[in-house]
């Protein structure tokens, strides 16, 4: 994997250092909006996160799913009558972060 760091920037903030493939460091400068910045990356770090556990975890028609999917109707008989496969599967995989 490559580096990560925080790297302290003159507006309060921080930049996100990162290391390319012939070991130069690049850096993201985020200036003043270091906060938003950061926040934006979390989202899109959740959803690449969630697209990853979708593509290559256990599916939504594997037996580990399905017997998951009996264990929490079971735990939770309330939340799981108003959820769809889908929605449940949401819950499932991110048990995989």
């Amino acid at each position: 994997m490559k580096k990560l760091e925080l790297i302290p920037n003159s507006a309060g903030g921080f930049d996100l250092g990162v290391e390319r493939d012939a070991g130069n460091p690049v850096r993201i400068l985020t200036g003043k909006r270091s906060l938003e910045f950061f926040k934006e990356l979390r989202k899109l770090c959740t959803q690449a996160i969630d697209k990853i556990n979708q593509e290559n975890g256990p599916g939504i028609d594997s037996d580990e799913f399905r017997e998951w999917k009996e264990r929490y109707g079971e735990m939770y008989p309330a939340s799981f009558s108003t959820l769809n496969d889908e929605e449940l599967y949401k819950i499932f995989y991110t048990k995989y972060e």
